[in-house]
C-alpha cells in the first residue's frame, strides 16, 4: 500500500507482574514507583530470552558457535572470514551491537579495528510518560555521541516487551521520544526475542510488529526486526515481516536461515579493541539469488521510488522519504528494467524497452542503467503499472498487489497493463 496504515488496538491482556529484583550492583527502579502501573512498563528490565536470564547477560543459544578461530571474524583480500575459516558469502561489513553491558566504550578504537557499522540499545519496553528516561539504556546517548565522533554508522534498537499491538504502539512512541538528537542511518530494530511476548501466534506477532514498524517508518526511520533463527523460522511466518529489514542472531560458522536477511549477528563471544570484554559481531549481507526491491514515497512529490539498494534507501529517509517496504522481490539475472531520472520533473521512470530508454535520453533524461531483472511470465508474480494523468511527478505506480491497483484505477488513474515479473 502507498501509506502504511497504522495500527490502533486498544487495550490487551494484562502482563504477568515479575515481581521487583535488583540486578548486581543496581538498586531496583521499582521500589519507588507506583507498583500499579507495572502492568504499562518493565521497570527492572528483566529480560527472559535466549540471551538473558532475570535481566543478566546468559550463555544462550542461538545455535551452536563453531570453536574461533585466531583470525575468526577478521577482513581479508577474499573476504571477511568465518569461525571456520570460510569466507562469509555476501558480508560487505563488520559491526557491533552494544548496550550498557559494554559500558565506557573507545569508539575510535572500536572504528580502528575494522568495525564499519554499530546497532545501539537505545530502550527497553515503555515508561506511561514518554519523557521518563528511566527505561533509556544509561549509555545510549553517549555510544551515540561516540558513533558520530568517530564515523561509524548506527542503528538502534528496543528491547519488545509487547503482548499485543497497543502494547506495541506505546513502545514505538516511547522508543521516538528516547532517540534524543540521535539521528541514525541505519535501521531503528524491534527486538523480537522476549518469553513474554505472544510468540506462539504468528498472525498476532505480525500485529504486534506492524505496529510498531509502522511508528517507526512514519517517523522517517526505516525498520527493522531483530530474532534468533529459532523464532524466524517457527514463529515470525506472518508475511508481514518480508517488508522490514530482517537481523537474523544465529551464533555459527554460517547463517542458514533461507529468506532473504540484511544483517547476521554471528557471535556473542567476539572481542573489539576498545571494548573490555565480549561484545556481539554482526555482518551487513548482500543479497543473494534475488533482492528485495525497496519502495520508497515521497511526501513532498509525491513520487515513488524503487531500488535495489538498501543504502540509497537509508539516504533517502533521512532526507525525510517514507520506507514503505519490499515492493516486490526480483531475480539477480533475467531481462533487464532500466531506470532513468527526468532532471525537469525530478522523477523517475522504468522501463524493459531499451528503445524507450535510449529515446528518452536523447531527450534529456539521465539514463541510471539497470536496476533490477525480470522474471520470466511464466513463473513469475505480475508487477503492475498503473499512470496518474493528474499528476507532473511521480506518474507511475508499480505494485505486485491487485487490490491497490484497482483502488487506483477507481480514482482515475489508468492501467498499463504488467510491467515486469518478480518472484
Amino acid at each position: 500500500m502507498s501509506r502504511r496504515a497504522f495500527l490502533g488496538i486498544a487495550g490487551c491482556a494484562p502482563l504477568l507482574l515479575l515481581p521487583s529484583v535488583a540486578r548486581a550492583g543496581q538498586p531496583s527502579s521499582a521500589a519507588s514507583d507506583d507498583m500499579g502501573e507495572l502492568g504499562h512498563r518493565m521497570q527492572n528490565d528483566l529480560a527472559e530470552s535466549f540471551r538473558f536470564t532475570s535481566g543478566m547477560p546468559a550463555d544462550g543459544g542461538a545455535s551452536g558457535l563453531s570453536v574461533a578461530s585466531d583470525d575468526a571474524w577478521a577482513k581479508t583480500d577474499a573476504g571477511y572470514l568465518s569461525s571456520d575459516g570460510s569466507v562469509i558469502k555476501g558480508a560487505i561489513a563488520k559491526g557491533i551491537d552494544v548496550s550498557q553491558w559494554q559500558k565506557h566504550i573507545d569508539w575510535p578504537a572500536v572504528k580502528a579495528d575494522g568495525v564499519g557499522f554499530a546497532i545501539l540499545r537505545a530502550s527497553y519496553g515503555w515508561m506511561n510518560d514518554p519523557a521518563d528516561t528511566k527505561q533509556r539504556d544509561p549509555y545510549f546517548l553517549r555510544n551515540v555521541a561516540g558513533c558520530e565522533s568517530a564515523g561509524i554508522p548506527y542503528g538502534v534498537y528496543h528491547y519488545s516487551y509487547a503482548t499485543c499491538a497497543s502494547d506495541a504502539e506505546k513502545e514505538a512512541a516511547y522508543l521516538l521520544s528516547m532517540l534524543g538528537r540521535a539521528k541514525p542511518s541505519l535501521p531503528i530494530f524491534y527486538d523480537l526475542e522476549d518469553v513474554s511476548l505472544p510468540r506462539a501466534d504468528a498472525t498476532e506477532m505480525g500485529d504486534i510488529a506492524s505496529a510498531f514498524c509502522g511508528a517507526i517508518a512514519g517517523a522517517g526511520y526505516v525498520p527493522g526486526v531483530y530474532a534468533n533463527l529459532h523464532w524466524w523460522n517457527s514463529y515470525l511466518t506472518d508475511a508481514r515481516f518480508g517488508s522490514w529489514v530482517r537481523w537474523v542472531a544465529q551464533w555459527n560458522s554460517s547463517c542458514t536461515y533461507s529468506g532473504p536477511y540484511e544483517y547476521w549477528q554471528c557471535s556473542s563471544t567476539g572481542g573489539v579493541n576498545g571494548i573490555s570484554g565480549p561484545v556481539d559481531i554482526n555482518f551487513r549481507i548482500a543479497r543473494g539469488s534475488h533482492g528485495d526491491m525497496l519502495r520508497l514515497y515521497n511526501p513532498y512529490s509525491g513520487e515513488h521510488l524503487y531500488t535495489a539498494d538498501p543504502g540509497e534507501r537509508d539516504n533517502l529517509v533521512r532526507l525525510g522519504w517514507r520506507y514503505e517496504g519490499v515492493g516486490w522481490n526480483a531475480p539477480v539475472s533475467g531481462s533487464e528494467v532500466y531506470r532513468l531520472y527526468n532532471p525537469y520533473s525530478s522523477d523517475h521512470h522504468y522501463t524493459m524497452s531499451r528503445g524507450e530508454y535510449d529515446s528518452l535520453v536523447t531527450h534529456g533524461w539521465i539514463g541510471e542503467g539497470v536496476c533490477w531483472h525480470s522474471a520470466p511470465k511464466s513463473t513469475g508474480v505480475p508487477v503492475y503499472r498503473q499512470f496518474n494523468p493528474y499528476a507532473w511527478v511521480g506518474t507511475h505506480n508499480y505494485t505486485t498487489n491487485a487490490a491497490e491497483r484497482d483502488n487506483l484505477i477507481s480514482l482515475g488513474w489508468e492501467d498499463e497493463g504488467v510491467a515486469w515479473y518478480g518472484v
